[in-house]
């Protein structure tokens, strides 16, 4: 389905929300993907935690990319580099407006 076909949501709304989500949840990571290679300058939005955890932060984050700033399609097991911090892709969920969105673990060696 092309991009107008999806509606004003997708072609106006959405790159408008994501603007405006960056300044305040945004973080430049390195992702890494499991099959070797990875991306460094990634934009995505963080948020700490997930609803089974009960404190912040937590063991868990959120995180959302656009698709078209990854080389690769995301995959559970690649893993990510946040402020220093290694998180490894735990769940991977397609959206129909081209944003991945992931729950990263921290990594426990």
């Amino acid at each position: 389905m092309s991009p107008s076909a999806r509606g004003t949501f997708y072609t106006d709304h959405n790159p408008a929300l994501w603007r405006a989500l960056l300044p305040v949840f945004g973080h430049v990571v390195t992702y890494n993907y499991i099959g070797g290679g990875s991306k460094s300058g990634v934009e995505m939005i963080i948020t700490e935690g997930v609803e089974s955890e009960t404190r912040s932060p937590g063991r868990y984050t959120r995180a959302m990319v656009m698709n078209k700033d990854l080389d690769q399609v995301p995959l559970q097991g690649d893993f990510l580099d946040i402020d220093g911090q290694i998180y490894d892709v735990v769940k991977v969920d397609v959206t129909l407006v081209d944003i991945t969105k992931l729950v990263v673990q921290l990594h426990r060696d």
